[in-house]
C-alpha cells in the first residue's frame, strides 16, 4: 500500500468477555519518503476522532522536544491534549509513578563512575590485567560504558562465564573477561537494593506496565528508531500485549524483502532485523500484523529536491550511476589535507552568502571526524568572518576550576611537595598574581621547601637572599595561603575519613578561595565585547564563557553525588582522590547555539539537521 489508511485490526475475544483490538503495523520507506509525516497525520487524526483514548508517541530521548514541536505545528488546534511524546525511559517513569514499582534511585553516569571506582578498590587484589590500569584517565569511564552495554543487551554473568570458559586460559582475553566479571559483580553488590542503572528501566517497565493500566487500550506510535536493544524489546512485548494498536516507522528501500535471511553487510540489515524481531514479538503476543504502509516519497521532504532524492536512491547502492553536473548540482572535490577542505568549505559558504543570498543558518558542514576538522574549520570561518556553531560537548578536563581541585588533592597526597604546590598556585584560582607566584617559586627552590611543616613555619632568607622587604611579602603570601587552606587541610588530617568529610573539606576550599566568583568574573570578561559583537563570532570565547558559567554547578553536583552515594564510607585520601577523579571525568559542557544565523558544523554520528 502506498500511503494507505491503517486498516482495522481484528477483534479478539478474551475469556472475561472483554473485546480488544490489537494490531501491529509498519510504515516503511526510504529516507525522506514521508514516513514521519504520515505517522504524525495518523496520530493527530486518531487523537481527534478518539479524544478519550491515550495516544503515545515514543521517540529516542534526544528527539522528544523536536517531535513535540513538530506535532504542535501540524495539529489543527496546535495543542496535544491527549497526545504524549515520550522516550522509553520517560514512559517507564510515568508507569513507576502510578505503581511505585521503582523503589531505588537511578544512578547518573557520574554516579556509575563513582560506584565503579569504589567497586574497583574492593576487589583490587583479585584483578589481574586491569589492576594497573584503573588510575589511567578515562579508563573507568570505558569500563562503565562496557557494563552499560552488557545491561542494554541483557548479557548476564552466566554468559560472560561461558565466554571465559571458551577463551584460552593463558590468553589476555580470558583474564580481561575475568576482571570484567569481577568488577561487575562487585558493582552490582554495592548497589544492590540501593540503586538502579538507567539501562534496567525498560525491563522494570515491562513488569509494571499491566498494573499501571496506562497502556491498556492505547494507541502507540514509534518513530526515529534505527533498531531496538533487547531490553527495549522486552518493554515492547508489554506494549504489544496491552495497546490497542502499535505503529512503527522503519527505513528501508521500497520493495525490500522484509523476511528471510539477513546478511550483516546489507545496507538495511538492521531495519530488516527490527521488522523480524517485532513480528516475532507480535506472534508471541497473539497480535495481528496489518499489511505495511509503503511510502513512495511523493509527499516526502525530497519531493521537490531532485538532487537529494537522486543521492538518496543511489548512495551506497551496488552498481555505478553517474549524472553530469548539469543534470545534478552535486559535486565532489578533493583536497590534499583537512586544512584545504576547510578553506574550500568556508569559501563556498561565503560565496553562497554574498552572491546567492543564503543565510548562514541555511548552510551546514558535516564531517566524518569533527575532532580532526574542527580547528581548521573554525580558523577558515573566522578568516571569512562567518559565524559558526560547533555541535559538540566541551570536555572540561583542563578547566582551571577542576585543575584547582585536582592540584589540591595532590597537595594532600604529597604533603605540600614543591611540584604539587606549584601546580596548585598556577591554576590561577588563588588570587596571587603571576609575579607573586614566580617570586614564591624562586624562594621555594632556593630554600628547598618540600613539606607542610615548612609551609606552616615563618620563612627566613637563604644566603642573604631575598631582602627583608621581599621576605615580608613572601611570608604575607604564605600566611594568606595557609589561612585559606586551613579548613581544607584539617578535613584531610588524621588518617582515614568518611567521603562526606572529604567532600565537605573540598567545598570549604572552593568557598575559601571564592572560586565561583572568580569563574563568574572570567565569564563576564569573555562576554564583554566592548561594543564589538563580531568578537563573539569565533566560537572559542563563547564556548569558554559557557564553560566558566556551568563548570561550578557541575562540580557541586559531583560532590553532592559522592556525598549521597558513598557518604558514610571511610577511605584513605588516595582512594578519595581516585573516586573524585572518576566523577570529574564525566563532566562535560553541552553548548547551545548563541544565535539563530550561524553555519552549523557537526559530524555524522551526533548531528541531526531538521528538514
Amino acid at each position: 500500500m502506498m500511503g494507505a489508511e491503517i486498516s482495522m485490526p481484528p477483534v479478539l475475544f478474551f475469556e472475561d468477555g472483554v473485546t480488544a483490538y490489537m494490531s501491529l503495523q509498519f510504515i516503511l520507506g526510504a529516507a525522506g519518503s514521508g514516513k514521519t509525516t504520515y505517522l504524525y497525520r495518523q496520530l493527530i487524526k486518531s487523537s481527534l476522532e478518539e479524544p478519550d483514548r491515550t495516544h503515545i508517541l515514543i521517540v529516542p530521548e534526544q528527539f522528544t522536544l523536536h517531535s513535540s514541536a513538530e506535532l504542535i505545528a501540524m495539529h489543527p488546534r496546535h495543542g496535544l491534549l491527549n497526545i504524549e511524546v515520550l522516550s522509553f525511559n520517560r514512559l517507564a517513569y510515568r508507569i513507576f509513578e502510578k505503581t511505585g514499582a521503582l523503589q531505588e534511585d537511578i544512578l547518573t553516569e557520574t554516579g556509575k563512575n563513582l560506584l565503579l571506582r569504589r567497586a574497583a578498590f574492593s576487589v583490587a587484589d583479585r584483578l589481574t590485567v586491569m589492576a594497573g590500569r584503573m588510575d589511567r584517565q578515562g579508563y573507568i569511564s570505558e569500563i562503565k560504558s562496557l557494563l552499560s552495554e552488557f545491561a542494554q543487551y541483557e548479557i548476564r554473568d552466566e554468559q560472560v562465564a561461558q565466554m571465559i570458559g571458551a577463551a584460552d586460559p593463558a590468553g589476555e582475553l580470558c583474564r580481561k573477561l575475568q576482571d570484567i566479571l569481577t568488577l561487575r559483580q562487585a558493582f552490582d553488590s554495592i548497589r544492590q537494593g540501593r540503586y538502579r542503572i538507567v539501562e534496567e528501566v525498560p525491563g522494570l517497565f515491562a513488569e509494571a506496565a499491566e498494573e499501571a493500566q496506562i497502556l491498556q487500550g492505547s494507541r502507540i506510535y514509534l518513530d526515529d528508531f534505527t533498531g531496538f536493544t533487547p531490553v527495549q524489546l522486552t518493554a515492547l512485548r508489554a506494549v504489544l500485549k496491552l495497546a490497542q494498536a502499535v505503529t512503527v516507522t522503519v527505513t528501508v528501500d521500497p520493495g525490500t524483502e522484509l523476511y528471510g535471511t539477513v546478511r550483516e553487510h546489507e545496507l538495511f540489515a538492521l531495519s530488516r532485523k527490527t521488522v523480524q524481531q517485532l513480528s516475532l514479538l507480535a506472534k508471541e503476543c497473539k497480535t495481528r500484523i496489518d499489511p505495511p504502509v509503503w511510502m513512495d516519497g511523493a509527499q516526502g521532504r525530497f519531493a521537490h529536491n531532485a538532487e537529494l532524492a537522486w543521492l538518496e536512491r543511489n548512495l551506497l547502492r551496488p552498481g555505478r550511476r553517474v549524472r553530469s553536473s548539469e543534470e545534478l548540482p552535486l559535486s565532489l572535490h578533493i583536497s590534499p589535507d583537512p586544512a584545504g577542505e576547510a578553506v574550500f568549505a568556508a569559501s563556498t559558504a561565503l560565496s553562497l552568502v554574498q552572491e546567492k543570498g543564503y543565510r548562514c543558518s541555511e548552510i551546514a558542514v558535516i564531517c566524518g571526524d569533527l575532532a580532526t576538522y574542527q580547528p581548521y574549520l573554525v580558523r577558515a570561518m573566522d578568516d571569512c568572518l562567518l559565524p559558526c556553531f560547533i555541535d559538540r560537548k566541551i570536555s572540561a578536563s583542563l578547566d582551571p576550576c577542576l585543575e584547582f581541585v585536582r592540584a589540591a588533592m595532590e597537595v594532600m597526597q604529597k604533603s605540600f611537595s614543591f611540584e604539587s604546590m606549584m601546580r596548585f598556585l598556577r591554576t590561577g584560582m588563588t588570587s596571587l598574581s603571576t609575579e607573586q607566584i614566580d617570586r614564591m617559586e624562586n624562594y621555594l627552590l632556593m630554600a628547598g621547601i618540600r613539606s607542610k611543616k615548612r609551609w606552616q613555619e615563618k620563612w627566613e632568607p637563604v644566603g642573604g637572599e631575598p631582602d627583608e622587604e621581599q621576605m615580608e611579602a613572601l611570608n604575607r603570601d604564605r600566611a594568606y595561603l595557609m589561612e585559606k587552606m586551613e579548613p581544607f587541610v584539617k578535613g584531610f588530617a588524621g588518617g582515614r575519613h568518611s567521603v562526606r568529610e572529604y567532600t565537605d573539606a573540598v567545598q570549604k576550599l572552593l568557598v575559601s578561595f571564592s572560586v565561583e566568583e572568580k569563574l563568574q568574573q572570567c565569564r563576564e570578561e569573555l562576554l564583554d565585547t566592548q561594543g564589538h559583537p563580531m568578537l563573539l563570532a569565533g566560537s572559542d570565547r563563547l564556548e569558554k564563557a559557557m564553560e566558566y558559567g556551568r563548570i561550578y554547578p557541575a562540580l557541586m553536583q559531583v560532590l553532592d553525588e559522592e556525598r549521597e552515594i558513598l557518604g558514610q564510607d571511610r577511605i584513605s585520601v588516595r582512594e578519595f582522590a581516585q573516586i573524585l577523579e572518576a566523577g570529574l571525568e564525566e563532566i562535560s559542557i553541552g553548548v547551545l547555539p548563541p544565535g539563530t544565523d550561524q553555519i552549523f558544523i557537526g559530524d555524522m554520528m551526533r548531528t541531526r539537521i531538521t528538514h
